[in-house]
């Protein structure tokens, strides 16, 4: 019977009480506790840096889109100013192009505009008319007989000007008040009125406050207008827009309803406490205040400033100031979630990691003491276990985790001629015999991963002599333990239980060759039809089992006993009665055929519902007997026909996605090719507007030359002229001012026929008399310059043409004709050929000609060619894109030939008037 060991407990509790008085260990407890403050102090530190790194970049991604939606905004007001100007644009035109409209077209053009769908926030749109004080009376009498009885200009009084808002839609509601009000009488209306008329640009008024005469919602807003001239008349020069001066389109704005208009879905700036301030001066004055969103802001919370930032919208010399003004609060401020969460993880984790590492350094101490105690108690055992290992007839040693030799027991010496120093420090691998290395070490190295120790492993060992014993070896992984630190190995010498199992293995050797001798003799395939994957099955020639692979047993869930004897249709309760299975079976034993790959699917009651692969023959049982069998082969494809399946429906999700990828490829080309279009088209029109203007300009600057000479003559020395001479001079006038204003007549014509307003109209015309007509426009130019000017048409030819482009098309050749030919030149224009029912008619002058480069640049849009006649005279250069678009409208062309000093010929082609055959009357 064992009795305690108290002295051995007395020994631990007096090595822990020696410990815990241990004045070193306190010393260095003390110390540690120091790198834990320090390491705390440190985590501490690290966590605020990071918080407000972090704190910076949660701020610093508010400012970016405080930043993004105030540019927003400020682009959205200014975008929607430079709309309202273009709707009074066309109010303005509108007005223009009409000598008089009535107040149900203009409310017609303001529901079609749909203003207050498109763009909210206007409060009129109206037109005020200049009255002079001569027509104030009438005016006033004619607007009462339009059924406005009460109507008069206010506020009363005398003025060299007066003004009248005649027209303003919607009619109704406050909009009444300004109707009749003389807009011009006011200093800030009047002021911001005589700039849109001398510049000829939509401009803005200063404050205003609106609703006064109501004390009504009393808002501050601002109005734009934009001048309507007079039609016909030039507005180039200050001088001259104020001669042509009529009124002015214009539309009130009160900023709150202008604003919320404009704001829109914007209006989320409320929900991010960003304030918006309006000024109409750079001071930021209250005075100058247009709107403030202030009284939208949450009022609940206490918000402190975050973020401003000032903008200027800029619209023709007006601008407004705008403020943004971005409050911190708990509904709208910086989200410092991430910041917070920082902060928590941080200081947790250091506090966490002080707790931990002060934990460490007591358990460090405290097992460092407790090793040296127990290193001093193992080295009084080490001489007991070392007597108790040479004692044992195996051999035990200890390697590290590479491999090296840390000790060998004495036994060694005995068995296999080596000391136990010799293989100190050597690695254990080079007394492994090569051919066992690879599988030892794997189940060596293996050994750091398992739990239990290495099993029985068998292999060679090299002797001191060199030759090599097999050995039986385990061994355990102890690479934690403090005293072994290794690998702890056993192992013997196990040469005469080799001799011994080679002796008989020989034995059994012998054995299994007679028996395969007799199984090759015995059933067919015995030791063959349980080594194949698929499920085999023997029949006889009445389709019973004869034997079955152990693979077809493990999958349809049956035994030998269930099996072996019965009816193929019989097993597991007749789940192998498959449609003509029977029929294929029987048709096998009667005509000695075969059938292969027979797909079937079936439900079977164990198993479940599967889809399986048949091949079967008929083959000879034993050799020499004459008695056959069948061979049925059964392989589970339900996987491959699942994967098929699902690859097939791949494929097809595949083949719909490429479509789908090139259904969108064409319907983005096609958008691309109608942007290009639309854009084609708006840059042709864009040139036309300046083709216009330019026509203009130079159409009518000849023939007021002529004028202008005629009456300059007329001014010199009017006393000198016979009296004769004066009158065939004021004919002369009279007829120039007639054909100036029918030319003007036709330009208007022509532009308003590029703008789709009258159609084109061919009608028949003699040439030689349109030729003559215009040649008379020039004529009194050639004289001046010595030009002999033939017209050589014939006198019966006609031409089906549009008179008026016919005109300007000739007018235009022989003006340039005559422009760049020298004092005695001669112009000719003729008929040069006819051609597929179209006359080609020339205007061929003696003059300057021109080079090849130039000539290819006559009739492009995008070129500039205008240059001075031979007397200094002034051209553009887009009166020939006239003619060129003249000419095309017909259906013809037009070419030059010319030649630097040797002149120039214009040829077009119009179409011939088709001469109708009448039958001969007997």
């Amino acid at each position: 019977m064992l009795t305690p060991d108290h002295s051995r407990t007395n020994s631990v509790f007096d090595l822990i009480r020696i410990f815990l008085k241990n004045r070193a260990v306190r010393q260095l407890e003390r110390k540690k506790i120091w790198m834990a403050s320090a390491l705390l102090a440190g985590g501490l530190l690290l966590t605020l840096t990071a918080c407000l790194l972090l704190k910076s970049d949660v701020e610093q991604d508010a400012k970016n889109e405080f930043d993004i939606t105030c540019t927003d905004l400020n682009n959205k007001i200014s975008a929607r100013l430079y709309t309202h100007a273009q709707l009074l644009r066309s109010g303005a035109a509108f007005l223009m192009n009409s000598d008089e409209i009535t107040r149900d077209e203009w409310r017609n053009f303001y529901v079609n505009q749909r203003i207050e769908k498109n763009l909210p926030g206007i409060q009129g749109f109206g037109y005020s008319v200049i009255i002079p004080r001569y027509q104030l009376a009438p005016h006033e009498k004619k607007i009462q007989s339009e059924g406005f009885p009460h109507y008069s200009v206010r506020p009363k009084g005398k003025r060299e000007i007066y003004t009248s808002v005649i027209y303003l839609e919607p009619f109704s509601g406050r909009n009444l008040h300004a109707f009749g009000y003389d807009m011009f009488s006011e200093p800030i209306h009047r002021k911001a009125m005589e700039i849109s008329r001398d510049s000829n640009i939509a401009t803005l008024t200063k404050k205003i406050m609106f609703d006064r005469e109501t004390n009504e919602d009393i808002q501050a807003g601002t109005l734009m207008y934009v001048p309507v001239y007079k039609k016909g008349m030039p507005a180039g020069t200050v001088e001259e827009c104020r001669r042509a001066i009529k009124g002015w389109a214009y539309s009130p704005y009160r900023m709150n309803d202008l604003m919320k208009g404009i704001l829109g879905s914007t209006r989320s700036i409320v929900k991010k406490n960003i304030r918006l301030e309006i000024f109409d001066d750079f001071s930021f004055n209250r005075n100058a205040l247009l709107y403030d969103n202030k009284q939208d802001i949450d009022r609940k919370v206490i918000p402190s400033l975050l973020f401003s930032l000032k903008y200027s919208v800029p619209f023709n010399g007006n601008l407004w100031y705008l403020r943004f003004t971005k409050y911190d609060s708990a509904k709208s401020g910086p989200d410092y979630s991430k910041v917070w969460y920082a902060a928590t993880g941080g200081i947790s984790f250091s506090i966490l990691l002080f707790v931990i590492y002060l934990l460490l350094i007591n358990t460090n101490i405290r097992a460092h003491k407790l090793a040296e105690e127990l290193t001093r108690v193992l080295r009084g055992s080490e001489a007991k276990y070392s007597s108790m290992i040479s004692n044992i007839s195996d051999v035990v040693c200890i390697i590290d985790a590479d491999g090296i030799f840390k000790y060998n027991s004495p036994n060694i010496e005995k068995w296999f001629g080596w000391q136990p120093q010799d293989l100190l420090g050597t690695d254990v691998w080079l007394i492994v015999h090569p051919d066992d290395m690879k599988r030892v070490q794997k189940r060596f190295f293996s050994l750091p991963e398992k739990d239990n120790p290495l099993k029985t492993v068998e292999c060679r060992y090299k002797c001191k002599d060199g030759s090599y014993k097999p050995i039986s070896l385990t061994a355990a992984s102890l690479i934690n333990d403090p005293i072994i630190n290794g690998v702890l190995i056993n192992y013997h010498d196990i040469t005469r239980r080799k001799e011994i199992e080679e002796g008989l293995e020989k034995t059994r050797k012998e054995l299994v060759a007679i028996k395969k001798i007799a199984d090759e003799a015995g059933e067919f395939a015995e030791n063959t039809i349980d080594t194949v994957r698929e499920s085999l099955i023997v029949l006889d020639q009445e389709l019973r089992v004869v034997k079955a692979s152990r693979s077809f047993y493990d999958f349809f869930k049956v035994s030998p006993e269930e099996t072996i004897g019965k009816l193929i249709y019989d097993l597991g309760n007749r789940q192998w009665n498959i449609p003509k299975l029977r029929e294929l079976l029987e048709t096998i034993l009667l005509v000695e055929t075969t059938f292969d790959n027979y797909e079937v699917e079936h439900d079977f009651s164990e198993v479940g519902k599967r889809t399986m692969l048949l091949n079967a023959r008929q083959i000879q049982r034993e050799p020499g007997v004459k008695e056959k069998v069948i061979l049925l082969a059964i392989e589970d494809i339900t996987e491959q026909k699942t994967a098929q399946s699902e690859l097939m429906r791949l494929n097809e999700d595949l083949q719909k996605s490429k479509m789908q990828i090139e259904k969108n490829l064409i319907q983005e080309h096609s958008l691309v090719e109608d942007l290009t279009k639309t854009k084609e088209k708006l840059e042709v029109i864009n040139s036309e507007k300046n083709k216009l203007f330019s026509i203009i300009a130079h159409d009518l600057k000849g023939p007021f030359q002529g004028f202008m000479e005629l009456t300059e003559l007329m001014a010199e020395d009017i006393n000198s002229i016979p009296q004769d001479e004066l009158s065939v001079m004021a004919r002369e006038m009279h007829l120039t001012s007639k054909k100036l204003f029918l030319l003007l007549n036709n330009l208007l014509e022509w532009a308003r026929m590029q703008q789709g307003a009258i159609s084109f109209n061919p009608t028949e015309i003699v040439l030689s008399e349109i030729v003559s007509e215009n040649i008379d426009l020039i004529i009194k130019r050639g004289e001046q310059k010595g030009i002999e000017i033939i017209n050589e048409t014939d006198q019966d030819r006609t031409v089906h043409a549009d008179k008026e482009m016919l005109n300007s098309i000739l007018r235009n050749f022989l003006s340039n004709a005559v422009k760049f030919t020298r004092q005695g030149g001669k112009v000719i224009v003729k008929l040069e050929k006819i051609e597929n029912s179209m006359m080609e008619i020339s205007v061929t002058d003696s003059g300057i000609g021109m080079s090849e480069t130039l000539s290819q640049r006559l009739f492009k849009v995008d070129e500039k060619v205008g240059r001075k006649g031979t007397d200094g005279e002034p051209s553009t250069g887009l009166g020939l894109l006239l003619c060129k678009e003249f000419v095309e409208k017909h259906g013809g062309r037009i070419r030059v030939k010319s030649e630097k000093g040797k002149g120039t010929a214009f040829y077009f082609t119009i179409p011939a008037m088709q001469q109708i055959s009448l039958p001969v009357m007997e």
